[in-house]
């Protein structure tokens, strides 16, 4: 009597744990779609004349190094810091683009300094690597598309120097 009452209780327990997880899994993936819709509608949400969106992506040219953060200040706004997990870095180093900001200004000259800090991949001691961009864009579309891409080419490699690239994305005509 005692077990069968044990056994119905576990089931019980079971099926609402079941039913309970459902419940959590659909309301999680509810959740992601609406942040999905909200994120489309902000992207394509109307913008003032005097406006800009500025999207600013992070990228990778050095194919030996691993990206640990990004650090950003755009104008005198505070100061914005990004740490990579070992999967964005990865994805980072295999040519991929993390978007980095999203965000409107007021069109014309903006300041942006960028620090990007790396370390070599197969080094066996802790190399660090860190370039850097102190430089002023000007942003006149509707949407600006800005890539900063981290480099270690040519003699910035041989003297374990590294650089950071800005590259301007128009849509195709």
């Amino acid at each position: 009597m005692v077990i069968a009452l044990f056994w119905c209780t576990l089931n019980s327990v079971t099926a609402a744990t079941f039913a309970h997880g459902e419940a959590f899994a659909t309301l999680s993936t509810e959740a992601l779609h609406l942040d999905g819709e909200a994120r489309i509608a902000e992207s394509h949400s109307p913008i003032a004349e005097n406006r800009t969106r500025l999207e600013l992506y992070v990228g990778s040219d050095a194919k030996s190094v691993i990206i640990q953060s990004v650090t950003l200040r755009v104008d005198d706004a505070p100061q914005f810091s990004y740490e990579y997990n070992e999967d964005e870095s990865a994805a980072l180093q295999r040519g991929g683009l993390h978007p980095l900001l999203n965000t409107e200004l007021e069109r014309g000259d903006h300041h942006l300094n960028v620090k990007i800090v790396a370390r070599e991949k197969d080094a066996t001691y802790d190399v660090l690597l860190v370039g850097r961009l102190d430089d002023t864009v000007s942003l006149a579309d509707a949407v600006s598309r800005l890539e900063l891409r981290f480099s270690n080419r040519g003699f910035m490699n041989l003297f374990r120097g590294a650089s950071v690239e800005i590259a301007s994305w128009s849509p195709a005509p």
